[in-house]
């Protein structure tokens, strides 16, 4: 069953490759994503696997697609969690737990009962000891769905040099991906994060 395929854009800061957040579903033509699918399932065959959730990280160069990673479960960076429910309907974690329990898939699970568009955002505070934090204005932005923390105030914001260290996200809907990721920009922009430098 091949699920779903997303946009990941990425930052240059200072050297550090920094996933910016995605977009679901991906605005690559159709055939792309069709090379990238039979890519992916070739991997799994490869390594094995064939049973359960299967996720390869891909880049599209030059010369076509290139795997990066994979492995065997479901997407992170809340595409199954969040995105993909809000765009498509679709219930990626239902269908891998009823696989881990020996059930069978349900068709429902996997069939798409909306057409929008979602995508999750990465707020980039400055690095410091987190002294407010206010998600309200974030949450009134038009389109905004969520806003996921993973930080709290007195935690301590590092500097940003992999992408475990991001802090929070915005989660947003629109009827198109710009639609989509403007509303969740718009989300971060208006989310509140103060932090503050130890004294030197």
């Amino acid at each position: 069953h091949r699920l779903n395929v997303v946009d990941r854009p990425f930052a240059d800061l200072e050297g550090v490759a920094l996933e910016l957040g995605h977009v679901n579903p991906s605005a690559l033509p159709a055939a792309h994503q069709d090379e990238l699918f039979a890519l992916a399932e070739r991997a799994a065959a490869a390594v094995g696997v064939g049973f359960g959730a299967f996720k390869a990280d891909t880049i599209w160069t030059a010369d076509g697609p290139r795997i990066l990673e994979v492995t065997a479960r479901l997407s992170g960076g809340f595409d199954c969690q969040k995105t993909t429910p809000l765009a498509t309907g679709r219930n990626f974690i239902a269908a891998a737990l009823r696989l881990a329990i020996g059930l069978p898939l349900d068709p429902a699970d996997l069939a798409p009962t909306r057409r929008r568009y979602a995508a999750a955002w990465t707020a980039l505070p400055e690095p410091g000891r987190v002294v407010e934090i206010d998600a309200a204005p974030s949450l009134a932005v038009p389109g905004v769905e969520e806003v996921l923390l993973r930080v709290s105030v007195d935690d301590v914001v590092p500097e940003y040099r992999d992408c475990a260290t991001r802090p929070a996200f915005v989660v947003a809907t629109g009827d198109s991906p710009a639609e989509a990721v403007a509303n969740a920009r718009a989300g971060v922009a208006a989310l509140r994060i103060r932090t503050e430098r130890a004294a030197a």
